[in-house]
């Protein structure tokens, strides 16, 4: 139903309008008002389709009203039909026209034209009310796709910012269009300072930029580049140009036509770091694992070994002892004696670099064992090599084993005289105190605090760095066959490891190498040894000989009786300790082994001890996993002799065992 409001301020002009539209148009609702205000608000209120407007009426004439109505936005779209008596007011047509008007009729209002006018206002009117719902309708979705779009940009917004990695977009010109918080955090730039700027001469190393400026330029013209969907390990830059390692994942986005990059950037450092400590734990499990192994295997060949050279030992002195003193016989005997104490030195090693050795530590000066070693040099290497030393006498004390001390200054030197021995050159010893800060401390692995720096250089042939990375490797050796074992740079560092030191080296081929060993120094004074006065070996008591070994038993009662001393053997503990219960006063010493079947030494020496805790007993071992020196004192054995020992170190260790007695 069309909805007309027609405009009059004469009430019959009204009455007659209205009942030809309602006569002339069908379905068709008619509305009045008497002025241009009253008009105004029905229209405001009714929506017609169409307004009849009288232009002469008191207070607010047509044009006013007009003007009014079109520049309401709730009217302005309703088509005005103007109406007038003046026949021939052109100035009227022409001005209502200006004010919006959409037709202009005079009066007495010719019924056929007045209707086509009102439906041609109807059909404008109902095009624009469908152009209305259509602009609504469009704007509304725009409206949706706005929201859904803002929506979609404050998600990805989000999700940029909350990444953990750097995401970067470079625009179409190799300008950064895009830098989230994490690439604040990680490059240390904030976003201010970065958006429109060329992203390769802030964060890319100057080696990349010729290969990225050649990279970029083809991917601008068509998306492709080497680096495109792949994912690399780079070298990136910091905002205060430190360089530190990134992982780079590269994408193309192609934005109105043109080619657009996007980075996404981990910072790997510390992921390197781990890999890298992860890669060094395994090694060091690795070679733990090759030395428990290698140390199990000394462990079980070690007794037996040692058993076989202490016979080899004492047979060797007990026949020297029969010959005439500078016989070629002697000679012999005396080579053969030193090649048996070489086998004994390798069992050492063994046990030493594998860790099956405990050495009692006590306070010693190192310095007096080092000059030592340097007057040995002189008469051990050719005249082809210069000594230089520079020992300190003011250097303190440390907490370690003298032999295993001369052990490590000696290897580090017969190294270096090898590196030397074909061209000559110069041989470095120096000893001195230093302390370390935290920093240096830190890097070495220690604490910081004063040590005692034993620094060997050699000017030979050197290592490469594929040799030094093995130098501490059991069994690795650069000497040719039959020249070396391939254990004395192990045991060096399982020494130092166990003085709780730390040893270092630099080599270059060709120029020499450098050992440094540093060891803790402590504010102790050295504790003089008591001189043994050389306790005569001879003597006339009784001693208990246990040894399961049959010819060691034979050999050593050899060997003790002529000392003078009245010898009772058995074969096991079992057979030890029922002689001696027969008869405990009879025996002034019990001399055993150590391994033995069903009763060990230890097990026969606190049996011994239960009823005769004076009884003086020495422990003879040639290996053991359990017994060392402290284990036996603290048993209440006397003496602890490790196999081989000769026929001096037995007589020596009898004689303190027994003078000591009470």
């Amino acid at each position: 139903m069309a909805t007309i409001l027609v405009i009059d301020d004469q009430q019959d002009n009204l009455i007659v309008l209205s009942t030809l539209l309602q006569e002339l148009l069908e379905d068709a609702k008619v509305v009045t008002a008497q002025s241009g205000a009253e008009g105004i608000e029905k229209a405001k209120h009714e929506k017609p389709d169409t307004i009849l407007l009288d232009v002469i009426m008191p207070e607010m004439d047509g044009f006013e009203a007009c003007l009014r109505l079109k520049s309401n936005e709730q009217t302005k779209h309703i088509p005005v039909i103007m109406l007038t008596a003046i026949q021939s007011d052109v100035e009227s047509r022409t001005k209502a026209l200006e004010l919006g008007a959409d037709a202009f009729l005079s009066k007495p209002v010719d019924e056929t034209e007045l209707i086509a006018q009102i439906n041609a206002m109807l059909r404008i009117k109902k095009a624009e009310d469908q152009l209305i719902q259509e602009k609504d309708l469009l704007s509304e979705q725009v409206q949706k796709k706005v929201t859904e779009l803002q929506r979609s940009e404050e998600k990805f917004r989000k999700v940029c910012e909350s990444a953990q990695e750097a995401i970067i977009m470079l625009n179409h010109e190799g300008k950064i269009a895009l830098w989230n918080f994490a690439a604040e955090t990680i490059f240390g730039y904030n976003r201010s300072e970065v958006m429109g700027k060329d992203m390769h001469q802030l964060i890319a190393p100057q080696h990349y930029h010729e290969k990225i400026k050649q990279g970029f330029s083809q991917f601008l013209t068509t998306g492709k580049g080497p680096l495109i969907g792949k994912t690399l390990e780079i070298t990136a830059l910091k905002k205060d140009g430190t360089e530190f390692l990134i992982e780079l994942s590269i994408s193309a986005v192609q934005l109105d036509d043109q080619w657009n990059a996007i980075g996404v950037i981990r910072d790997i450092t510390e992921r390197k770091n781990s890999e890298e400590a992860r890669i060094q734990l395994e090694s060091q499990l690795r070679q733990a694992q090759k030395m428990e192994a290698i140390g199990t295997l000394a462990g079980g060949i070690a007794h037996d070994f040692n058993n076989i050279l202490q016979g080899i030992f004492m047979s060797i002195q007990l026949t020297r002892m029969q010959l005439p003193e500078f016989s070629q016989e002697k000679e012999f005997l005396d080579q053969a004696f030193e090649f048996s104490r070489r086998g004994a030195d390798l069992v050492k090693q063994i046990l030493t670099f594998s860790r099956q050795t405990d050495q009692k530590h006590a306070v010693i000066q190192i310095a007096p064992i080092i000059k030592e070693i340097m007057r040995m040099m002189r008469s051990t290497l050719p005249t082809t090599i210069d000594i230089c030393h520079n020992i300190s006498n003011t250097c303190g004390s440390i907490s370690g084993s003298p032999t295993q001390i001369h052990q490590v200054v000696m290897n580090l030197c017969m190294n270096a005289g090898y590196a030397m021995q074909e061209e000559g050159g110069v041989l470095n010893v120096a000893l001195e105190e230093v302390v370390l800060n935290s920093p240096k401390a830190r890097a070495l692995g220690l604490e910081e605090g004063m040590y005692l720096k034993l620094h060997v250089n050699d000017t030979g042939t050197g290592m490469s760095e594929k040799v030094l990375e093995h130098i501490f490797e059991p069994f690795f050796s650069t000497k040719p066959k039959g020249e070396g074992t391939g254990l004395g740079l192990s045991v060096v560092h399982g020494i130092v490891q166990d003085h709780k030191g730390v040893i270092t080296v630099e080599s270059e081929v060709d120029r020499g190498t450098t050992f440094e060993v540093f060891f803790p120094a402590i504010q102790q004074n050295v504790q003089q040894p008591e001189k043994d006065t050389l306790f005569a070996l001879r003597g006339n008591e009784n001693i208990l000989l246990v040894d399961d070994e049959t010819e060691v038993v034979k050999i050593e009662k050899i060997m003790l009786e002529g000392l003078g001393y009245k010898v009772t053997t058995a074969s096991s503990g079992n057979e030890a300790l029922k002689i001696f219960l027969a008869a405990p006063d009879q025996f002034d010493l019990v001399l055993t082994d150590q391994t033995m079947p069903k009763m060990t030494g230890d097990q026969l020496a606190r049996e011994l001890l239960k009823n005769h805790p004076d009884l003086p007993i020495i422990l003879v071992t040639g290996f053991s996993h359990k017994m060392n020196e402290i284990t036996a004192e603290e048993i209440g054995i006397k003496g602890f002799l490790t196999k081989p020992v000769d026929n001096d170190q037995i007589g020596l260790a009898i004689r303190k065992a027994l003078d000591h007695k009470g």
